[in-house]
């Protein structure tokens, strides 16, 4: 046994002495100018030192079970992590982990921006970080302003993975998983509970901020510091199979702080709020109608009403996502038809989407434009689309809305649901 130890132990010593720090700086005084270079150019064990500076690239580990990391890493700093930028520039994911990378392999200390996820088919997953049947330690890394169709901050499919003092913010996804998405999953994501992590402001119809599949996986736990809101079971973390059934009970989660505080109130939101105000009044409204909906507090007993000011609610104006995911007893109402107007602008994207809400909601008083409904194309993107997962009774009102400009007409999409429209 003592002999077994000692030869393990200098196998490692070995190992050591073998690994090499590669060098990267855009300056010129590294070894390679880019992050890929120095990838390519490493082997199991080493470690890519990246100097401060905005990278452009979409960096793809190749299979290799390497550390790349800033200067956070052998300073401390977290300065560096601000100043140390993999941007993905719009033309696919800032990293991808697929080529069965093993246990080790480490993405540190970045701010991860500016992806739009991994080409597979003619869909891109993994905005900012894409892992596919691979191990990889992500610590200490911003995961912001990426998006993709699924897992807009990072996808994670049938990989190991360990996140720690991680945040991941203001990222989107199309379909699921704003922040972060999960399926295939043989064994829990592991989450540091002494370093933790921030999952907040993200946005998809679909778990806003995480997102789990069960049809073919596991459950996973939750264990961070700050969420959205204190209760996102459904909303802002889904975890369910394709039937939308949900299972929350046999995991561990745990968050110690929320971003905003949930009230038991009507809300107020105009084109000039600001998502930081309160929302109580019509003096100090919100800014986006998703904000509302995710701080609202509402049941059966108490339905509440979301309350739209005049002015034009769109992505590119005030900050809005669409298609926004509908709460069961919260109604939008306008303050004008024609003056309170959603502009769905060209992309192709819908206004509410509805999976599994109990209903009993009125939409009343405003426009819809702009929209884009293809009848071939994804649920998500009809005007309106209400499943009705649940069966509910309850009642659905449609009154004094326009609905004009929009491509294809497909604007309503409803299931063995009870609508009234005047």
């Amino acid at each position: 046994m003592r002999k077994a130890v000692i030869l393990l132990c200098v196998l490692i010593f070995i190992s050591l002495l073998n690994s090499t720090t590669i060098e990267v700086n855009i300056d010129g005084t590294g070894d390679y100018l880019t992050i890929q270079e120095g990838i390519n150019a490493s082997t199991d064990g080493d470690t890519v030192l990246v100097y401060p500076g905005r990278y452009f690239e979409n960096t793809d580990f190749i299979g290799k079970t390497i550390t790349v990391a800033s200067l956070e890493l052998t300073t401390g700093n977290t300065d560096y992590i601000h100043s140390t930028v993999i941007d993905g520039n719009q033309s696919g994911c800032c990293v991808a982990v697929y080529n069965y990378e093993e246990e080790g392999t480490t993405l540190r200390g970045f701010i991860i921006t500016n992806g739009i996820g991994f080409l597979n088919g003619s869909r891109r997953y993994g905005g900012g970080i894409y892992t596919f049947n691979s191990s990889l330690r992500i610590i200490n890394c911003i995961v912001e302003n990426n998006s993709s169709v699924g897992g807009g901050g990072i996808v994670i499919i049938g990989s190991n993975i360990f996140l720690e003092g991680n945040t991941i913010r203001n990222n989107q996804a199309s379909e699921f998983g704003g922040g972060i998405a999960s399926g295939c999953l043989t064994g829990s994501i592991v989450y540091s509970y002494e370093n933790r992590c921030n999952v907040y402001d993200n946005f998809s119809p679909l778990g806003l901020d995480i997102y789990n599949s069960l049809e073919i996986g596991v459950i996973t736990d939750v264990i961070v510091d700050t969420l959205t809101v204190s209760d996102p079971f459904g909303y802002e973390f889904y975890q369910g199979d394709n039937d939308y059934y949900q299972n929350y009970e046999d995991m561990v989660f745990e968050m110690l702080h929320a971003k905003y505080e949930s009230v038991e109130a009507d809300l107020y939101v105009s084109p000039g709020g600001d998502d930081n105000n309160g929302g109580l009044t019509v003096d100090d409204p919100l800014q986006t109608i998703n904000n509302a909906l995710q701080r609202i507090i509402v049941d059966e007993d108490n339905p509440r009403t979301i309350f739209l000011t005049d002015g034009i609610y769109s992505s590119s104006l005030n900050n809005q996502r669409f298609p926004i995911s509908m709460r069961g007893y919260v109604s939008l109402i306008g303050e004008s038809e024609e003056n309170t107007i959603i502009d769905l602008g060209a992309g192709h994207q819908g206004f509410v989407i509805d999976l599994f809400s109990e209903l009993g909601y009125e939409f009343r008083n405003f426009t819809v434009r702009n929209g884009f409904v293809d009848e071939d194309d994804s649920f998500y993107h009809k005007i309106f689309y209400l499943l009705n997962i649940n069966y509910s009774s309850e009642l659905v009102v449609m009154e004094n809305l326009q609905i004009i400009n929009n491509e294809f007409d497909k604007l309503i999409s409803a299931g063995d649901i009870n609508i009234t429209l005047t």
